[in-house]
Protein backbone atom coordinates (compact mmCIF):
# COMPACT_ATOMS: atom_id res chain seq x y z
CA UNK A 1 0.00 0.00 0.00
CA UNK A 2 2.39 2.40 0.97
CA UNK A 3 4.32 1.47 -1.84
CA UNK A 4 1.63 2.61 -4.25
CA UNK A 5 1.63 5.74 -3.08
CA UNK A 6 5.44 6.41 -3.64
CA UNK A 7 4.77 4.77 -7.02
CA UNK A 8 2.62 7.07 -8.23
CA UNK A 9 4.02 9.87 -6.47
CA UNK A 10 7.13 9.48 -8.72
CA UNK A 11 5.15 8.64 -11.64
CA UNK A 12 3.15 12.07 -11.97
CA UNK A 13 6.67 14.04 -10.17
CA UNK A 14 8.78 12.47 -13.53
CA UNK A 15 6.95 14.42 -15.73
CA UNK A 16 6.62 17.81 -13.92
CA UNK A 17 10.64 17.92 -13.36
CA UNK A 18 10.56 17.28 -17.08
CA UNK A 19 8.65 20.64 -18.20
CA UNK A 20 10.36 22.54 -15.38
CA UNK A 21 13.55 21.81 -15.47
CA UNK A 22 14.21 23.93 -19.24
CA UNK A 23 12.53 26.85 -17.59
CA UNK A 24 14.79 26.82 -14.43
CA UNK A 25 17.87 26.28 -16.46
CA UNK A 26 16.65 29.37 -18.81
CA UNK A 27 16.21 31.42 -15.51
CA UNK A 28 19.51 30.34 -14.08
CA UNK A 29 21.40 31.54 -17.29
CA UNK A 30 19.41 34.91 -17.70
CA UNK A 31 19.63 35.63 -13.58
CA UNK A 32 23.35 35.06 -14.10
CA UNK A 33 23.77 37.07 -17.08
CA UNK A 34 21.81 39.95 -14.79
CA UNK A 35 24.08 39.50 -12.14
CA UNK A 36 27.30 40.06 -14.12
CA UNK A 37 25.53 43.43 -15.68
CA UNK A 38 24.19 44.40 -12.31
CA UNK A 39 27.76 44.33 -11.24
CA UNK A 40 29.62 45.98 -14.06
CA UNK A 41 26.79 48.98 -13.30
CA UNK A 42 28.06 49.26 -9.54
CA UNK A 43 31.79 49.45 -10.63
CA UNK A 44 30.54 52.15 -12.96
CA UNK A 45 28.48 53.73 -10.73
CA UNK A 46 31.51 53.55 -7.68
CA UNK A 47 34.00 54.98 -9.79
CA UNK A 48 31.64 58.03 -10.66
CA UNK A 49 30.91 58.90 -7.38
CA UNK A 50 35.19 58.60 -6.59
CA UNK A 51 34.85 61.52 -8.89
CA UNK A 52 36.86 59.12 -11.65
CA UNK A 53 36.48 59.17 -15.47
CA UNK A 54 34.39 56.38 -16.15
CA UNK A 55 35.36 56.37 -19.96
CA UNK A 56 38.82 55.22 -19.00
CA UNK A 57 37.52 52.26 -17.68
CA UNK A 58 35.05 51.32 -20.44
CA UNK A 59 37.90 50.12 -23.06
CA UNK A 60 39.57 47.79 -20.21
CA UNK A 61 35.97 46.30 -19.77
CA UNK A 62 35.43 46.02 -23.38
CA UNK A 63 38.76 44.23 -23.45
CA UNK A 64 37.76 41.75 -20.65
CA UNK A 65 34.43 41.10 -23.11
CA UNK A 66 36.91 40.67 -26.08
CA UNK A 67 39.12 38.42 -24.19
CA UNK A 68 35.96 36.14 -22.96
CA UNK A 69 34.57 35.69 -26.04
CA UNK A 70 38.10 34.68 -27.29
CA UNK A 71 38.16 32.21 -24.74
CA UNK A 72 35.10 30.86 -26.29
CA UNK A 73 36.06 30.51 -29.56
CA UNK A 74 39.03 28.55 -28.50
CA UNK A 75 40.20 25.27 -29.97
CA UNK A 76 41.79 24.12 -26.22
CA UNK A 77 37.70 24.78 -25.14
CA UNK A 78 36.32 22.87 -27.78
CA UNK A 79 38.53 19.87 -27.36
CA UNK A 80 38.02 20.19 -24.15
CA UNK A 81 34.34 19.81 -24.15
CA UNK A 82 34.59 16.86 -27.02
CA UNK A 83 36.38 14.90 -24.45
CA UNK A 84 34.31 15.54 -21.57
CA UNK A 85 30.88 14.39 -24.35
CA UNK A 86 32.88 11.69 -25.74
CA UNK A 87 33.55 10.10 -22.31
CA UNK A 88 30.14 11.09 -21.10
CA UNK A 89 29.07 9.15 -23.91
CA UNK A 90 31.30 6.27 -24.18
CA UNK A 91 30.32 5.82 -20.46
CA UNK A 92 26.38 5.27 -21.33
CA UNK A 93 27.56 2.90 -23.89
CA UNK A 94 29.47 0.97 -21.54
CA UNK A 95 26.51 0.90 -18.81
CA UNK A 96 24.30 -0.44 -21.66
CA UNK A 97 26.20 -3.61 -22.56
CA UNK A 98 26.89 -4.00 -18.55
CA UNK A 99 23.16 -3.27 -17.45
CA UNK A 100 21.05 -3.89 -20.69
CA UNK A 101 19.19 -0.15 -19.81
CA UNK A 102 18.48 0.91 -23.03
CA UNK A 103 20.85 3.58 -22.94
CA UNK A 104 22.78 2.97 -25.72
CA UNK A 105 21.62 5.14 -28.45
CA UNK A 106 21.64 7.79 -25.81
CA UNK A 107 25.41 7.52 -25.07
CA UNK A 108 25.74 7.33 -28.96
CA UNK A 109 24.27 10.39 -29.56
CA UNK A 110 26.32 12.29 -26.90
CA UNK A 111 29.72 10.69 -28.09
CA UNK A 112 28.97 11.91 -31.72
CA UNK A 113 28.73 14.85 -30.26
CA UNK A 114 31.93 15.25 -28.43
CA UNK A 115 33.45 13.88 -32.09
CA UNK A 116 32.04 16.94 -33.70
CA UNK A 117 33.64 19.40 -30.77
CA UNK A 118 36.77 17.43 -31.18
CA UNK A 119 36.66 18.15 -34.97
CA UNK A 120 36.09 21.79 -34.44
CA UNK A 121 38.80 22.09 -31.88
CA UNK A 122 40.83 20.22 -35.39
CA UNK A 123 39.52 22.87 -37.34
CA UNK A 124 40.03 25.93 -35.13
CA UNK A 125 43.91 24.95 -34.68
CA UNK A 126 44.72 24.53 -37.76
CA UNK A 127 43.03 26.97 -39.52
CA UNK A 128 42.54 29.97 -37.42
CA UNK A 129 46.41 31.04 -37.29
Amino acid sequence: MIFDFFDAFFNQLVPVCGILMPIVIVWLVLDSSRKKERQRNELIKQMIDKGEDPEKLMPVIEQVDKKKKEVEKSPTKHFKSGITLLSVGGGLVVVDFISHWGTLGIGAFIGIIGLGEIAIAWYLRKYSK
